[in-house]
């Protein structure tokens, strides 16, 4: 079901989208864009093609849980599911699996506590909120600083 967000989502949704943006930086991805919607958000980042798998799935990961480390538990409920499908494969136990979870998790709020992270996201969430939409040429200037 979709609806339309009141300027307190469309903050919330910035700030989730910025966070991915920002931990994918963080890891060395490239952002190719990042966009906001009348029901959310959504980026688009590339990982380095040198990443093994299972370091991109983790990674991929931290990626999709820092957001609603940053921006509230209230979006990113798909991210969350994407994040547990990937644990139940590389399981093989429930104790292995919530090992996992808790594993990335912590790392998500690792990450989340970094303010060279937070700054770059918050950057990159109120660009968001001012352009709706930003692209690959926006953004390395976003997350550098400049």
């Amino acid at each position: 079901m979709s609806q339309i967000m009141d300027a307190w989502g469309r903050a919330r949704a910035a700030e989730h989208e910025g966070a991915h943006v920002s931990a994918a930086h963080h890891f060395g991805w490239v952002a190719a864009s990042a966009e906001l919607r009348p029901d959310g958000g959504e980026c688009e980042v590339v990982w380095p093609e040198q990443l093994g798998i299972f370091e991109r799935e983790r990674q991929h990961c931290i990626i999709l849980l820092v957001a609603s480390e940053f921006a509230g538990q209230e979006g990113g409920v798909g991210d969350r599911a994407q994040v547990f499908r990937y644990a139940m494969q590389r399981s093989s136990s429930a104790e292995v699996r919530e090992q996992l979870l808790a594993h990335l998790r912590y790392q998500a709020i690792l990450l989340n506590a970094d303010d060279a992270f937070r700054a770059r996201a918050y950057r990159v969430a109120n660009a968001l909120l001012a352009r709706g939409r930003l692209g690959a040429s926006e953004l390395p200037a976003l997350l550098a600083g400049d």
